[in-house]
């Protein structure tokens, strides 16, 4: 089924508690995959995962078998950052405190509402009216996988080991401003209260995220030694968690087997059992999905989506997400710090040839500065540039090269989409006097480059987990960020991001994010290609596919089925 843009949701709100944000100083990790006209409303529609929500009934077939391209890394939650395969069964074998509300789309496919936090483990939590304590209440009778009763002591547990370990995880406490083991008071079996170094607008949205996960205790401490102080070697390659699904099996860069865990507290699910397969060729996924080999790919791309949609035994999910495309332009990199030769190269893109031949219709546009739709805050209102080879012409003249001149425009190697725009921007560069030559380079080679900023232009994507467009903007377009290779720094910019970045001013945050999306379109350090869709295959039986808008697009399997 082809979804050309994020449509309206059908409206129809149940449940959900409607979180009151509480901001610290920045956080110290990039959580950030690599590979909103006011904003528009967050995903609205019809609630169906919550504590009032009846489990799925058990079908017939209850198992359920994927193909992901990516292998699992690890699966200690608190240092998991690798592929989304790997996300995909931390978020299935764990549970969170709290979790986004889970919402319907129109097109028949679960998404989940980033800006309404309900509970999960924690049945319940409140934040005080100075936004700088929060109470978790966590829910009674629980248990782990082996039958340890979850109470607040685990989970004060694995907040201390969060941040005594200085994982994945503590990014997320840091950003919200709990970076010590006394921000964390255990009041009694079934209370924990977090204390908060200033109300923070983003606190709630960090700890709902799938590295903030209760850990078993029991199980974890017999293997915490003098020489690996935090179990790490021991919870990289087993689980112990309490969430809809067990470890049953995992045989590296090929199988995981999860099996349902009948106590969970939602009610067990449909499913008894997912087997993953780690299929890295496209085409072989796509000829065991046509097979009846397995039930659900992957990571499709563009090009194979109409010969699938022409399958009757099997539907397509297109689902618009937040994953930027962007052309980098370095500012160390001569003459690319003439502002005017970047306006050049705007008007120069062919952005909707890059929509249709690359994307296929299956990607928005973009037309924002370091922001994508569906972000709030997100607007058009800056955006100027459309493909104009006149305009470009005259800009680049005026930026003293009447004449053009030769540059190389790098992409990752084995990226299909990457290298086929690439072709069409190099393309109509050349129309304006620009050589190009594109250089795939291996992804190490590439990531290295692009670090050290000597990358004159490149293509790269990026999806930040927190659906928050300063998050965004402080990884990405703030002086020393990590994913700024274009090594952009503007002083406006930065320090608009360290005074709004925490702030719980909702009003001030949206001028601020305003106002650097108006500078980025103006300065253009990157020029946004498109939003891209995730897509998804699978047989015409499977049903119940839930998509995480978060940024993380990990996968969970309690709530799909099979008929």
């Amino acid at each position: 089924m082809k979804q050309r843009a994020f449509t309206t949701l059908t409206i129809i709100v149940l449940l959900g508690l409607l979180v009151t944000a509480c901001g610290t100083p920045a956080p110290t990790a990039s959580p950030v995959v690599e590979e909103e006209t006011p904003a528009p409303p967050a995903p609205t529609a019809t609630p169906v995962i919550g504590e009032e929500t009846p489990a799925p009934t058990a079908p017939e077939d209850t198992t359920l078998i994927v193909a992901f391209s990516g292998t699992v890394e690890q699966l200690d939650p608190n240092y998991s950052l690798g592929s989304p395969t790997a996300q995909t069964v931390v978020s299935n074998v764990y549970d969170q405190l709290t979790e986004f509300e889970t919402l319907m789309h129109e097109e028949g496919y679960l998404v989940d509402d980033t800006e309404r936090i309900i509970g999960a483990v924690a049945e319940s939590y409140e934040i005080s009216p100075d936004g700088t304590t929060v109470t978790y209440h966590i829910r009674e009778g629980l248990t782990f996988h082996d039958g340890t009763p979850l109470t607040a002591d685990a989970v004060k547990f694995t907040f201390d080991r969060i941040v005594e370990s200085q994982g994945i995880g503590f990014s997320y406490v840091d950003l919200a401003g709990a970076r010590t083991t006394d921000a964390f008071e255990l009041v009694d079996d079934y209370t924990l209260v977090m204390h908060l170094e200033v109300p923070n607008s983003l606190a709630m949205k960090a700890l709902t995220l799938q590295n903030i996960v209760p850990v078993n205790p029991e199980l974890l401490t017999p293997y915490m030694t003098d020489d690996d102080p935090f179990g790490r070697a021991w919870l990289s390659v087993n689980e112990a968690g309490s969430g809809p699904f067990l470890l049953e099996d995992w045989v590296p860069a090929s199988t995981v087997v999860l099996s349902r865990f009948d106590d969970y507290w939602k009610g067990p699910a449909a499913l008894e059992k997912v087997i993953i397969k780690i299929i890295p060729s496209v085409a072989d996924r796509i000829l065991a999905l046509e097979a009846g080999e397995v039930d659900m790919i992957m990571d499709v791309p563009p090009r194979d989506i109409a010969r699938l949609e022409a399958n009757p035994e099997i539907k397509m999910i297109s689902a618009p997400s937040r994953k930027m495309v962007i052309l980098g332009l370095s500012e160390d990199v001569s003459p690319f710090d003439n502002v005017k030769v970047r306006q050049a190269i705007a008007y120069a893109v062919p952005y909707d040839t890059i929509l249709e031949q690359v994307y296929k219709g299956y990607a928005r546009p973009n037309r924002s500065g370091f922001n994508a739709p569906g972000t709030p805050t997100y607007t058009e209102e800056y955006w100027v540039y459309e493909t104009d080879l006149d305009k470009a012409r005259e800009l680049l003249e005026e930026a003293g090269y009447p004449n053009g001149f030769a540059t190389t425009l790098a992409v990752k190697a084995g990226i299909e989409e990457d290298e086929e725009a690439a072709v069409w921007i190099k393309a109509n560069l050349e129309q304006i006097g620009i050589t190009v030559n594109v250089e795939s380079k291996p992804l190490a080679a590439w990531l290295t480059e692009a670090r050290a900023h000597t990358l004159p232009m490149y293509i790269s994507t990026h999806a930040f987990w927190l659906n928050d467009p300063l998050y965004g903007y402080y990884f990405g377009v703030r002086t020393g960020g990590g994913p700024n290779y274009a090594n952009y720094s503007n002083q406006e910019v930065d320090e608009l991001i360290a005074e709004y970045f925490p702030s719980t001013d909702i009003e001030a945050r949206t001028a601020a994010s305003r106002r650097i999306q108006e500078i980025v379109a103006e300065e253009l350090p990157v020029i946004p290609l498109a939003s891209v869709n995730v897509n998804v295959a699978m047989r015409e039986n499977v049903h119940g596919y839930y998509f995480a808008f978060d940024g993380t697009h990990v996968t969970r399997f309690y709530t799909m089925y099979k008929e």
